[in-house]
């Protein structure tokens, strides 16, 4: 590892304590609540009614739905989801933007407003299955689909083939069990899942100093007299 990959780490998970921190703050008037770190997500928070917190940081200047970061992160919290049975809320919170071509997307995502829902429930199953692909469950699929867009497209010289496969899906959602694992791929689940996340962004990118700064601040803001 890199010198400024541990320097960056270290930050990393500095920025994880302060949200704990921060969440322990506000729920320490419950008499059973908790915060935790690394436990089912960067911060787990339970004061009755549970939430997972993904702090994700970006050197790019905004993020769009199909950054890896945010692909794996709804993938684990879809699992997490489905290992605990929960009602809680499952927040990614970035210290970047939206890209501005995304903005509609996430921004009525926050306020539950799915006027089309079939373009979230198709978007989670997307990121089950880019992650599939890489693994048992999917892999043997994902190469007979190589093979197969391959000799469709012999002129192609770098075929993008995990773009080409998640296009093809959205044209045969049928197929969508082939990639993962079938117990996974309920309409009706994913979209009670998608009801319970959240993205916590700013207007414009922080980078990762003025975040700490920021956090720590609000943190003795809210901090209660003894």
């Amino acid at each position: 590892m890199k010198s400024t990959d541990v320097k960056h780490s270290i930050a990393g998970f500095y920025f994880q304590l302060l949200i704990a921190c921060y969440e322990l703050v506000n729920v320490y008037e419950y008499e059973d609540a908790y915060v935790g770190v690394e436990c089912d997500a960067d911060i787990r928070v339970n004061y009755g009614d549970e939430k997972f917190i993904e702090a994700k940081f970006y050197s790019d200047d905004t993020f769009t739905r199909n950054h890896e970061a945010i692909t794996h992160t709804i993938y684990n919290f879809y699992h997490t989801y489905k290992k605990t049975k929960t009602n809680g809320e499952f927040q990614i919170k970035t210290n970047v933007p939206f890209a501005p071509s995304e903005t509609e997307f996430f921004k009525n995502w926050n306020r539950k407003h799915f006027e089309n829902p079939v373009e979230y429930i198709n978007y989670v199953k997307d990121c089950l299955v880019r992650e599939y692909i890489e693994k048992k469950e999917g892999k043997k699929a994902f190469e007979e689909f190589k093979n197969f867009y391959s000799n469709v497209n012999p002129h192609l010289i770098r075929p993008q083939y995990k773009r080409a496969l998640i296009e093809h899906l959205h044209q045969n959602p049928s197929e969508y069990k082939n990639y993962c694992n079938k117990e996974l791929i309920s309409d009706e689940e994913i979209f009670e899942f998608i009801k319970l996340i959240s993205f916590n962004t700013p207007r414009k990118k922080v980078d990762k100093f003025n975040s700490i700064i920021e956090l720590k601040d609000s943190t003795f803001a809210e901090r209660k007299p003894a």
